[in-house]
């Protein structure tokens, strides 16, 4: 079951709908590129909405004999709990010179960015509930039925 629950949600985040409901739009890639560059840093050919943080999602099986599906460490619940509630940063000079170098003008009183919220465990908990114990009644009888040994 946790396997098939990490399995969803990793779909849904990489398709920008976890749950059925779309996260909120990006910097276009290409905008992205340039900001990168001017700040100095690598840029890449894309930009997924939550990043890396796909591959923070998993399942563990706790010593309590409960099950545990989502982020598998502090910092990645950190981080996406804040991309979850959405965030405001502080606008750098540095950011605001970078911003203009890339071609992203930013206005003169603009003091904060806005981070949007981007739900993510919510609406797949929602989609996910009422399939868990069908899977789990499927597997058992797929075990009952062939042994335990099956392959």
């Amino acid at each position: 079951a946790g396997w098939m629950m990490q399995k969803e949600i990793k779909a849904g985040m990489k398709a920008g709908a976890p749950g059925g409901r779309k996260y909120a739009d990006t910097m276009l890639a290409a905008k992205r590129r340039k900001l990168e560059k001017a700040l100095g840093n690598s840029a890449k050919r894309n930009y997924p909405i939550m990043g890396k943080l796909v591959k923070a999602i998993g399942y563990k099986y706790r010593s309590d004999q409960t099950l545990h599906v989502g982020w598998l460490s502090s910092s990645a619940a950190n981080l996406g709990g804040k991309l979850e509630q959405g965030f405001s940063r502080n606008v750098s000079e540095k950011m605001r010179h970078a911003c203009g170098a890339a071609g992203i003008p930013l206005q003169s009183g603009k003091k904060t960015i806005v981070i949007p919220s981007r739900p993510t465990m919510g609406p797949m908990q929602t989609v996910l509930a009422p399939k868990v114990f069908p899977y789990i009644e499927q597997k058992f009888l797929e075990y009952a039925q062939k042994g335990i040994n099956m392959r």
